[in-house]
């Protein structure tokens, strides 16, 4: 795991960066990774989820993503 959370955050994204257009296959691969999907939406303009795990911090996520690009932020 990455020093801090920007890190593993960065890390993540880059991860998750060939499921941009697959929120199904995004959930799974969180859920395999310790993630616990507790939101999300599907839009014409792309979809987000969002996620906790108590193992690490920050422990809340959203991923977030247009079709094209993921993105990782901290929630709360």
């Amino acid at each position: 795991m990455a020093a801090n959370a920007n890190d593993w955050m960065r890390e993540l994204e880059t991860e998750l960066a060939s499921l941009a257009s697959d929120m199904w296959g995004t959930q799974k691969r969180l859920e395999e990774k310790g993630f616990r999907v507790d939101g999300g939406n599907k839009a014409p303009a792309g979809w987000w989820l969002t996620a906790n795990n108590r193992n690490i911090s920050p422990g809340a996520i959203k991923v977030a993503s247009d079709g094209k690009k993921i993105s990782v932020t901290a929630e709360g």
